[in-house]
């Protein structure tokens, strides 16, 4: 038997050897199910991750026992799919069909060209495509490892000779990857994965774009904080300098433990801190080529990455820089390349030479350069501390400024509204003073876990590993969940947030199990069936012409959590209101008393009609009560079918709570079976 969380054969143990797990991974329904085989030859496990082009597996190969990662094409918002019926991806509409259809193709023309780099260190192995379930599939080496963004959060701020190591053989990698027409547009320590061996690898290539020196549009893809200002503009000019800027700004953070500002803020006022001023020992040679790197303007930027590597390495030699935008231009104005300048000036014609750079003392390099140790086992160097004289110098100069500014001014900036924290707008008035317009220090965008169906401390501990800290727990009755478990969080699932958002998380307590308020009018009867409640107590029917709702509360504004079906029967619980508490299948919720009766008589003879959801996908009809029995027909949205009255319980729970059951129906002249959760009276 395989485990789908290591994608090893454990036997028939319940618990892996081998990394310790249990059971069969949970899975959303627009996930590919464990086991799932793909092109014959792959079969896949859990999912790794998650994003806005496509989602991640581990898995293997079977014939070699060979494990991979096995990444969708899934753009979210354009397709959708529930693998309970089938594996098949469906676009959302017909005017995103166009989109969906170039994109796939990008996404293969993209892995192919990605797959003439195999074994170039510095970027992940793609071994194979594939076209299946209506999308494609690029399956890559498996990278056991930790990215950089959690290697930061666990160990620290790197050395800054040290990461431009460890970089180097990406950067290289990357420069090919340029020369064959393509641009990663992703570039951030999420992306980048550290191997146990010390070396790293740059991953996901799901925002990757083929470029050709054109203007044509491009989509806007970016990450806060490492994207530069034309990737926001979707006909922005993105080439090999759109990477540069990426990977400086990764270094930048690597080496700071800070998210450099966003280039959007940087363009009215550049308020970007020299990693010097966070009393990292770099060499001014190392830092200048590092800003040059994260210029905001293209035109400004260091234009690829060859010339970045020719600049780190004459760095890390030790030689003193002077950076030029365009050699072939004769105009000696001294300016600074990290400096912002507006579009309309014409910054191609302007020669760089930082101001003062000939005053900065020579930089003296290691003697010998060091060499990447292993993750588990490299601890880098924190941060140089300021000395107390300089603590007191700094002091000081604050203080007199604070006087010549005068005790207004200095009253009016302590009393500013909280409300104004946070990015200055691009679009800020021209006279506003300097410290009204300047950025607050970027905060790392995060994408929010999903936390549903996990307890209270499970669901502390996850957070916790995305540095979320701001949580509000509030325990509310639901049979959503079982008791102590989340069934509601906010903000949902793949939301971008920050550290500071505050996190709200639905606890479900148990319901209410009093007992009756009323007495019931009609004597009870003993008997069950094998659809509904246990036996000894007392047993309702649902005599309902089609099914009654059974809700999270007594009312109909309560959440649907299952549908008790003509003649269904459900254990009596208790009473209120109009609302009875009944258990169904293992099930407890409150259904309207008006459908309940406990003699059996009084359930309506016949057959009733039934509609498939207008919005879901080919519903499709199956020969007998299992996911894997044949396909009898598919039923479009919408469309009219007959109600036979046998359900058998499935057992599973969807995402928003509801108890799936088959249904067992007519479509024409044709019956079989079809979930339950996806027709409606």
């Amino acid at each position: 038997m395989l485990c789908y969380y290591c994608m090893r054969e454990k036997g028939d143990k319940d618990v892996c050897p081998f990394c310790g797990a249990q059971g069969v991974p949970a899975s959303e329904a627009h996930h590919l199910q464990p086991g799932t085989e793909i092109g014959g030859r792959y079969t896949v496990g859990r999912v790794l991750g998650e994003g806005g082009f496509g989602i991640t597996y581990i898995g293997k190969r079977n014939r070699l026992d060979k494990i991979v990662a096995i990444k969708e094409y899934f753009p979210h918002g354009y397709c959708n799919r529930n693998t309970t019926y089938d594996c098949s991806v469906s676009v959302t509409t017909g005017s995103m069909k166009d989109f969906f259809e170039q994109g796939r193709a990008r996404f293969l023309r993209e892995a192919k060209t990605l797959a003439k780099f195999q074994n170039d260190a510095g970027i992940v192995d793609v071994i194979d495509f594939i076209e299946e379930n209506n999308t494609a599939y690029i399956v890559m080496e498996y990278l056991d490892g930790i990215t950089m963004r959690d290697y930061l959060k666990e160990h620290g701020v790197f050395d800054p000779v040290q990461v431009i190591h460890m970089l180097m053989p990406m950067m290289q990698a990357l420069e090919k990857v340029h020369a064959a027409g393509v641009i990663h547009r992703d570039i951030s320590p999420d992306n980048i994965m550290m191997l146990k061996n010390g070396t790293v690898k740059l991953m996901d290539f799901g925002a990757a774009r083929d470029f050709d020196g054109d203007n044509r549009s491009m989509s806007v893809m970016l990450k806060q904080g490492y994207a530069p200002e034309e990737q926001y503009r979707r006909n922005g000019k993105q080439g090999p300098w759109t990477d540069v800027y990426g990977i400086c700004a990764t270094i930048y953070r690597l080496i700071t433990g800070t998210v450099p500002e966003e280039s959007l803020d940087r363009i009215r006022q550049d308020n970007l801190r020299k990693p010097s001023s966070f009393g990292i020992a770099i060499s001014p040679a190392l830092e200048q080529a590092l800003l040059y790197g994260m210029a905001v303007y293209k035109d400004n930027r260091c234009p690829d990455m060859g010339t970045l590597i020719a600049l780190f390495e004459r760095a890390l030699n030790g030689e003193n820089l002077t950076v030029y935008a365009d050699d072939a231009v004769t105009d000696p104005r001294p300016v600074d390349p990290n400096a912002t300048v507006f579009a309309e000036q014409t910054v191609s014609q302007q020669r760089y030479q930082p101001q003062g750079y000939g005053q900065q003392p020579p930089y003296t390099a290691p003697p010998q350069s060091p060499q990447p140790q292993p993750w588990n086992e490299y601890v880098p160097p924190a941060p140089k501390k300021r000395s107390n004289g300089a603590v007191i110098a700094i002091i000081c100069a604050i203080a007199v400024l604070l006087i010549a500014g005068g005790i207004i001014t200095a009253v009016a900036l302590i009393n500013r509204d909280d409300s104004s924290s946070g990015h200055s707008s691009s679009y800020s008035s021209s006279d506003a003073t300097e410290e009204e317009t300047k950025a607050e220090p970027t905060e790392e965008t995060i994408t929010m876990p999903n936390l549903i169906g996990m307890t209270k401390d499970k669901a502390i501990e996850t957070l916790a590993d995305y540095n979320l800290t701001e949580i509000e727990f509030k325990e509310t009755e639901s049979n959503a969940q079982s008791p102590g478990k989340v069934f509601s969080q906010s903000p949902k699932k793949d939301t971008e947030v920050t550290q500071s958002t505050k996190i709200t998380l639905f606890i479900a307590k148990a319901m209410p199990t009093e007992k009756p308020t009323e007495k019931p009018t009609e004597k009870p009867t003993e008997k069950t069936d094998n659809n509904g409640g246990s036996s000894g107590g007392t047993v309702y029917y649902c005599t309902a012409d089609t099914y009654v709702s059974m809700r999270t509360s007594a009312s109909t504004g309560g959440t649907e959590i299952r549908k008790v079906w003509k003649g269904q029967s459900m254990k009596f619980i208790s009473s209120s209101s109009g609302w009875y508490y009944v258990e169904s299948g293992g099930v407890k919720g409150y259904v309207s008393s008006t459908y309940v009766s406990s003699n059996a008589s009084s359930v309506p003879s016949g057959t009733a009609s039934i509609y498939v959801d207008s919005d879901v996908d080919d519903l499709k009809l199956r020969s007998s009560a299992s996911e894997n029995a044949s396909i009898v027909a598919k039923i479009p949205p919408g469309e009219t079918i007959t109600f036979l009255g046998s359900v058998a319980d499935n057992g599973g729970v969807n995402g928003d709570g509801y108890h799936v059951q088959w249904a067992y129906v007519r479509y024409g002249n044709q019956t079989g079976y079809v979930y339950d959760y996806y027709v409606h009276d």
